[in-house]
Parts: structure tokens; C-alpha cells; sequence
């Protein structure tokens, strides 16, 4: 592993919710369940996109961007959002690099030929 490395997710990769604070933003069929991260913040910019928006927010978690469907209820600049990323769409950067980290997974089982493999 890196020395040093940034979680990250696509913005459409996100899902956006009400916070706990304001109720009345919430989207409909953004339930929030199964493994993953919840992040909150403050609406800094919304870009409208044509058919999505991406919302820009600032919150415990840094800066961070979920995209919206265009007709959406989408939050305004200055609303307080929360938004859940599923485990599976999370990846791990490393910054000195510059470059995505490969994905975790189980190491090889005794005897497996992984001849022409490449990392």
C-alpha cells in the first residue's frame, strides 16, 4: 500500500438523500442500505449537466460530487445533503502517483498457475 492514498467514487456512483436535518430533500428511491460510505455536506455548486445536474458539496469528508437526474428534486446551493456510495463503487488512489490502486482481493490459492498475469 502507498504511503499515501485518497477514497474516491465516481459521481454518478453516488446516491443522494435527505440529511437527518432536512427531511424535505429527500429524493425519491434513495434508501440507504448494504455496505458502503455515507458522507454529508453543504451544497457549494450544482452544474447543470443537460439530462443530470452534479452536485458539489463540502462536508466532513472534504470536497465530494454526486450526480442527479435533470427533473430530480436537486438541491440548492447552501442545502445540507447526505449521499451513500455502495463498497463496491469505492476505489482507493494513490496521490504520489497519481494512479488508481487495483482492487483488493484474496491472494492466490496454493498451486494456482498465474502465469501471464500482470500488476
Amino acid at each position: 500500500m502507498p504511503p499515501r492514498v485518497r477514497l474516491g467514487w465516481r459521481p454518478g456512483d453516488a446516491v443522494l438523500d435527505a440529511s437527518p436535518a432536512d427531511k424535505s430533500l429527500a429524493l425519491p428511491g434513495t434508501a440507504a442500505s448494504g455496505a458502503g460510505l455515507v458522507v454529508s455536506g453543504l451544497v457549494d455548486v450544482v452544474e447543470f449537466t443537460g439530462d443530470s445536474a452534479v452536485v458539489h458539496c463540502t462536508g466532513e469528508f472534504g470536497r465530494w460530487a454526486v450526480t442527479v437526474r435533470a427533473g430530480a428534486d436537486q438541491p440548492a446551493v447552501g442545502d445540507r445533503v447526505r449521499a451513500r456510495v455502495a463498497a463496491d463503487d469505492l476505489h482507493l488512489f494513490d496521490l504520489d502517483r497519481g494512479r488508481r490502486l487495483p482492487d483488493p482481493t484474496p491472494g492466490p490459492a496454493a498451486g494456482t498457475d498465474h502465469a501471464g498475469d500482470t500488476a
